[in-house]
């Protein structure tokens, strides 16, 4: 069975933050697509340190 994926829209949305910088985060993290972005990495990224805070869009 195929591990869950996320597009960068998702990944985006899920973080809260606009989808170049989910992008740039994404890369800097070395995770990369694999027909898309696997859920269980994008997740592992709230408990990385050191998670850019100032890239979060502001709340409405």
């Amino acid at each position: 069975m195929q591990e869950p994926v996320m597009t960068l829209a998702e990944v985006a949305e899920y973080l809260e933050i606009k989808p170049d910088s989910a992008s740039r985060l994404l890369r800097r993290h070395g995770i990369k697509p694999q027909r898309g972005y696997l859920r269980t990495e994008v997740e592992s990224l709230e408990r990385k340190p050191g998670r850019r805070t100032d890239l979060e869009k502001d709340s409405p």
